[in-house]
């Protein structure tokens, strides 16, 4: 379904009279509100887990002497989640995690420009990196995205299609909350709950580099799906 399919949807499930959304823009009303609902839908559930569906990669260019990255600020790259630890390269080039972004910034001010070979993310979301590149060099890295837009009536969901329905009972949801209905709740949220035990089970940590998650959970002989819940 895409965007548009799924607010259609939405309000056929909810037992809404009429027809529509015709289109995703310049809608008023009830439509406007199933717009939102469905978006907020989308996110709520993008907002649950870093859902193997969202994993991404990135490849930018950094300019020689530059320690800080604005991944979303410089790069237009709006929808950086977590990175992963050790997924990081300078030319191809592992570059360590830092915890301790601090140790970072130590090494950029005491060490001469070199060959970049540690990395780490400040509270506010930039990425520092030691030493400072002495030559521009190429980045590359995953991560899971934090956000993704629905903006047009073509639009599609990152969700895998047979999730997709998860979207459309989460909005009901919503509207059933707005409307105060609270039967029409309980079943939309039934139905939701359904699906999404489907999706922890096939896009949870499904992605493994070595038997490792992405994300760098072990997975020994005693280790159990629901201890990441």
């Amino acid at each position: 379904m895409t965007f548009l399919e799924l607010c259609q949807r939405v309000r056929l499930e909810a037992g809404l009279s009429g027809d529509g959304p015709s289109a995703i823009a310049g809608q008023t009303g009830i439509n406007a509100r199933l717009i939102t609902w469905v978006r907020q839908a989308y996110q709520d559930i993008i907002n649950r887990r870093e859902w193997d569906f969202l994993w991404h990669s990135l490849a930018i260019t950094v300019s020689a002497g530059r320690g800080e990255l604005d991944l979303a600020g410089f790069y237009g790259l709006t929808d950086v989640g977590r990175i992963i630890a050790d997924s990081v390269t300078a030319d191809g080039k592992p570059v360590a995690w830092q915890p301790d972004y601090r140790a970072v910034i130590r090494r950029q001010q005491g060490e001469p420009a070199g060959v970049t070979t540690q990395w780490s993310r400040l509270p506010n979301g930039l990425l520092v990196i030691a030493p400072l590149p002495a030559a521009a060099m190429g980045v590359a890295a995953e991560y899971y995205r934090s956000t993704h837009a629905l903006l047009n009536d073509a639009s599609q969901p990152l969700l895998p299609v047979e999730y997709r329905m998860a979207i459309v009972w989460r909005a009901v949801m919503h509207y059933a909350a707005h409307d105060e209905a609270p039967a029409l709740w309980q079943n939309a949220n039934q139905q939701f709950s359904d699906i999404i035990m489907q999706l922890e089970r096939t896009q949870r940590e499904q992605l493994t580099r070595a038997q490792t998650p992405l994300d760098g959970i072990p997975q020994g002989a005693d280790w159990q799906y629901h201890s990441l819940i």
